[in-house]
């Protein structure tokens, strides 16, 4: 079997009725919401199949509860992962997973992250900006900017937070240089160190808490001053601070080595980044699902691509 790594993208993929469309679309969907939706019972006010409702808690974990899924339904085709990576949210599902904690636990640490980030809605903005990490951070201290650079997504992609008037101050500045950007439509953010006046309940709970070592090599996708690792309760504390650097964690030698990159979230963002980032290295990327799509079709289209590949066994 080729080396395969198992890509869990993070907020932003969240789709109208997406659980109840994943779960319809194959027998292994329906046994796995059959056995694990109860764990997630209880845990926040809304539930998670009841999908006419939605707010950013429940959304961001319905995105965790089906990347899990999809990722037990490759487990279940014979892919053994040689690693696993998560994007910001998604390094929840990862580590998961990997084994670091399970699904209750999991869903109720998604809950309270997300209350963090719940409050500074109205005060914090994200922008991105179409330019290298260096030159975003050149420009910021130049204007004076209070922002800080959150996510280094690609070689010439760089997500900024910050308030907001001064997120727009950038990114007038960088256009004004003639850098393409965009305001996003998200009200908040996090991965920045001004959340740590908004994320003190969060950091309580899990600060001094253990998990269990992951076991299967978890491939971090923030920055941190320190080393920790995600058996340590606060790592994730950190992480909700730290930025997203996925040019640093593609560096790492397991993203190197591996043959094949298979996204298991319903919209494959992360696997863009990944092919962007390994554009003629001869790996082979699969995407689950995508967007807008049928979901039984393009699993079934993913499934047949990773048995002819020798990435999964034929059931």
């Amino acid at each position: 079997m080729k080396r395969t790594m198992l890509l869990f993208p993070g907020d932003g993929i969240h789709q109208k009725d997406m659980l109840a469309i994943l779960r319809d679309s194959d027998d292994f969907f329906g046994n796995f919401f059959q056995e694990n939706l109860p764990l997630t019972e209880g845990v926040y006010d809304i539930p998670l199949m009841n999908e006419d409702r939605e707010d950013t808690i429940v959304n961001q974990m319905r995105i965790v509860f089906s990347e899990l899924a999809i990722a037990s339904f490759w487990k279940s085709r014979g892919v053994i992962p040689s690693a696993v990576l998560g994007h910001s949210l998604g390094e929840y599902a990862a580590a998961c997973f990997a084994g670091v904690f399970g699904i209750k636990r999991c869903m109720e640490l998604v809950r309270s992250r997300g209350r963090s980030l719940e409050k500074t809605a109205g005060i914090f903005r994200m922008g991105v900006i179409h330019a290298g990490n260096s030159t975003v951070s050149d420009i910021i201290r130049e204007c004076g900017a209070k922002t800080e650079i959150s996510a280094v997504n690609g070689r010439s992609l760089v997500t900024v937070s910050g308030l907001e008037d001064d997120v727009k101050a950038l990114l007038d500045e960088c256009s004004r240089r003639g850098i393409y950007v965009n305001l996003t439509p998200v009200r908040g953010g996090g991965h920045n160190s001004f959340l740590r006046a908004f994320s003190g309940d969060f950091e309580k709970e899990v600060t001094g808490e253990s998990f269990s070592s992951p076991e299967i090599p978890l491939i971090s996708s923030v920055s941190m001053d320190k080393e920790m690792s995600p058996s340590q309760g606060q790592y994730w504390a950190d992480q909700l601070l730290c930025p997203v650097d996925l040019v640093k964690a593609f560096a790492s030698q397991e993203c190197k080595d591996a043959e094949c990159m298979i996204d298991v979230g319903v919209s494959p963002v992360l696997l863009g980044m990944a092919i962007e980032e390994f554009r003629g290295s001869g790996k082979l990327f699969i995407p689950s699902i995508r967007a807008g799509r049928n979901y039984r079709r393009q699993l079934e289209k993913a499934y047949d691509a990773a048995v002819e590949y020798n990435i999964a066994e034929r059931i």
